[in-house]
């Protein structure tokens, strides 16, 4: 069915508060399986988590950063916080379906939380940041930029909030299998993986910029699946 947009988290930004501001999903730092380090075009895996971690550590205070799931896996909790704890720029983070060490740091945060104000629940508390720069989401958010809106989730849907307005969809998981996500394919919708497998084929790094993807969207159509589709007709 279709997910319940009434409580998801809005976030509004302003592209000129940033130097740059970036678009991610599917690190998987550290992962040791070879078909995704070797599908990327590296040599080792770790290779591959020297270019992710350098990737992330090269970003400055003036950056924004918003990954979309799967964050590390084959590492311990410890290096992922301390990860976490060395990234410079502003991050908003989802869990994944491989929250390796992401949901050890959101579980610990909100622990410490409730023991702070003395407060007990089985609730999810969200948003939390889970280190000083990096806010954990949970599994999906909705992000103003200069106006422009993208519901954000780790896996891809097809049908979000404001779709038949032009507002975007961006997720990972597919590591840029999933036919009409890419940024060079229009005949799926306003719909993109910003995978880094997607991002390395694009730009020949881990991200995606906020300017990448409004080029990218503005040439893809708006397309509709339920009866909105049938209302524009």
């Amino acid at each position: 069915g279709r997910p319940n947009f009434r409580n998801i988290q809005k976030l509004t930004f302003q592209s000129k508060d940033y130097n740059r501001i970036l678009f991610a999903s599917d690190f998987h730092w550290r992962h040791q399986k070879s078909f995704v380090w070797e599908a990327r075009g590296f040599s080792s895996h770790k290779e591959h988590a020297d270019f992710i971690e350098k990737s992330v550590l090269e970003l400055t205070d003036k950056d924004l950063l918003f990954h979309l799931g799967d964050f590390a896996l084959n590492t311990t909790e410890e290096d992922v916080q301390n990860l976490l704890n060395s990234i410079k720029c502003e991050t908003y983070l989802l869990a994944g379906n491989h929250p390796s060490g992401i949901k050890q740091a959101y579980q610990k945060a909100k622990t410490d939380f409730l023991s702070f104000h003395n407060f007990h629940t089985t609730a999810e508390i969200l948003p939390l940041h889970i280190a000083p720069n990096v806010v954990f989401m949970g599994d999906q958010f909705l992000v103003s930029i200069d106006g422009k809106k993208f519901f954000c989730n780790h896996f891809a849907p097809l049908i979000w909030d404001g779709q038949q307005h032009g507002w975007g969809a961006l997720f990972g998981h597919s590591h840029g299998g999933l036919k009409g996500a890419q940024p060079w394919e229009c005949d799926n919708g306003k719909i993109l993986d910003v995978s880094v497998d997607n991002a390395l084929k694009y730009n020949n790094t881990a991200f995606f910029s906020f300017p990448e993807i409004v080029e990218i969207m503005n040439k893809k159509p708006i397309k509709l699946y339920d009866h909105h589709g049938e209302a524009r007709q």
